[in-house]
């Protein structure tokens, strides 16, 4: 999705020059700093991670000040369209970079997914909690994913734009599950 069409909100804290290929919103009935601590915990993402069926899970979660970097490395299956399966092994090693920023009443982070041994392939991104005005807090994900592959390489962004939209979608239904079984 082009940065120039997104709501105020986004013009605000994405850059305008960036075309973001995907973008994932969801409100949270709790507040920002209720959902950063979750988010943020290493127990808590192995948890969504092997919930999700990826295994070798390990979390590293380094804090500074406002400053927060958390390392997810894991290995994945997935299930190939025919035209990707000679290129790409049915099961990678991904490594899930996170820079946060936790000051100010909006906290973002600036993300990449790395594919081991797939450089051709690049996944980023940046996600907000905001404070919402109806309470609660918004959680919005911006990412771009580029495929340096001739030929395929539309039709491989394609997929991987659908199966991180999927992941997301997937990790928000596990974060509303997990806010709902500590109570407010």
């Amino acid at each position: 999705m082009d940065a120039r069409v997104l709501d105020p909100f986004h013009r605000l804290f994405f850059p305008r020059e960036v075309n973001m290929d995907g973008n994932v919103r969801h409100h949270y009935d709790r507040s920002v700093d209720d959902v950063l601590a979750l988010v943020t915990d290493p127990d808590f993402l192995k948890r969504r991670a092997e919930a999700a069926g990826e295994k070798s899970v390990v979390v590293r979660v380094d804090r500074d000040g406002a400053r927060m970097t958390i390392r997810l490395e894991r290995d994945v299956e997935s299930s190939l369209p025919g035209f990707m399966k000679k290129l790409f092994n049915p099961t990678n090693h991904l490594v899930d970079s996170q820079t946060w920023d936790t000051s100010g009443q909006v906290k973002t982070s600036d993300w990449s997914v790395e594919v081991a041994g797939q450089k051709r392939v690049q996944i980023r991104g940046r996600l907000s909690l905001a404070p919402a005005s109806s309470g609660g807090c918004d959680y919005i994900e911006a990412f771009t994913v580029s495929v340096a592959i001739p030929l395929v390489g539309g039709r491989i962004e394609k997929y991987v734009l659908g199966e991180t939209e999927s992941s997301i979608r997937q990790q928000f239904d596990f974060t509303v599950k997990e806010l709902g079984s500590r109570g407010a």
